[in-house]
């Protein structure tokens, strides 16, 4: 790994490129991109590799014990913009990242955002090779792996109304529709296959806008909600709604985040969820409250180290933060300053 790569984990205030002047230019490159070093824990995308605010985002990993990140790639350069906005590695193989990505500012805002439409890109990091598989007229907004090879994903296709489900291989050949109703307003998203890849679970959001947790194939409801009904402007979501799920290691139980309030900032306040897979005698699905929902809290990944997130603290800064499923444990791994974004962190597979 080049000395460049490697930068201390204060993105807000430190440029990236001014870590090491002497090592080659990246912005020659649109396309580079480079592996996680050995130490790197967690991928996540951020806009820290300048100081400047609000500019799109690239794809990070990071050493949570040396505080130290690798910049994966190197889309945002001079004359060249795109806004990463998930890195998604695959389960056992660190060199292979599924990212969803916005490239032209579809919705004519003059920016590139969320409210674009985002392609889906397949990564070798080692071989420095990057291909888009699914193009900007779907509008990919979650992505899941089984296995090395295998992805799952929701998508919008052009001309229908809501998305639906996909599963594809790594390259993205062998698309196959798990959902495909094209006129039903009912948005199936957030896909992710459990471990030992029986089922898929996502977000199942009727048009009443409360969205709830599903299981393919067998359709069966998990989750129903919280109380309330207030929109959170700019999004899908109403309070109560269950959204982002997300397999523990054992497959035994699902982590996910549920909207407790809106809020004042637009991002809403979140608690972190458990709900176990495995149904009580009467049928239903035990949930535990692992966080409440007091600040934003961003969609959750479950690894060994425990369930992992974003998180917005009071001074108005993102903090990368891991706890136990019993809320224990808390741990910071990353932080930008208010005026940077450090979104969607995943946990990489270990060495």
């Amino acid at each position: 790994m080049r000395s460049f790569d490697r930068c201390l984990l204060l993105l807000a205030t430190v440029s990236l490129a001014a870590c090491n002047s002497e090592s080659p230019n990246p912005f020659t490159d649109p396309g580079r991109a480079s592996p996680p070093a050995a130490g790197d824990q967690v991928v996540f995308t951020s806009n820290g590799y300048d100081p400047a605010p609000g500019l799109p985002r690239d794809a990070f990993s990071v050493d949570p014990d040396s505080a130290t990140t690798t910049r994966l790639t190197y889309c945002n350069q001079s004359g060249s913009a795109c806004d990463t906005v998930e890195a998604v590695p695959a389960p056992s193989d660190r060199q292979r990242m599924a990212f969803r990505r916005i490239y032209r500012d579809t919705n004519g805002d003059g920016v590139l955002s969320t409210a674009d439409a985002a392609e889906l890109i397949v990564a070798d990091l080692t071989r420095g090779v990057q291909a888009p598989v699914i193009r900007e007229m779907w509008d990919v907004n979650g992505v899941g792996w089984f296995g090395d090879t295998e992805i799952v994903f929701s998508a919008t296709v052009t001309g229908q109304q809501s998305e639906n489900l996909f599963v594809m291989s790594f390259d993205g050949t062998n698309r196959t529709a798990l959902t495909d109703d094209a006129a039903s307003p009912t948005r199936e998203r957030r896909p992710t296959f459990g471990h030992a890849g029986q089922a898929v679970v996502y977000e199942r959001i009727e048009s009443d806008g409360k969205g709830t947790l599903w299981a393919f194939p067998q359709a069966i409801q998990v989750t129903f909600g919280g109380p309330g009904s207030d929109p959170l402007p700019g999004t899908p979501y109403v309070v109560g709604c269950d959204a982002d799920p997300v397999f523990a290691p054992d497959d035994s139980a699902i982590a996910f985040r549920r909207l407790s309030a809106v809020s004042g900032d637009g991002r809403g306040r979140w608690a972190i969820m458990t709900v176990l897979t495995l149904p009580d005698d009467d049928g239903t699905y035990e949930i535990r409250e692992v966080l409440p929902g007091d600040r934003y809290r961003g969609a959750p990944d479950w690894g060994s180290g425990g369930i992992l997130f974003e998180e917005g603290a009071a001074d108005g800064s993102t903090e990368l933060v891991v706890v136990q499923a019993d809320g224990s444990g808390r741990r910071v791994v990353g932080r930008t300053d208010s005026s940077h974004a450090a979104t969607y962190p995943h946990w990489l597979a270990q060495p």
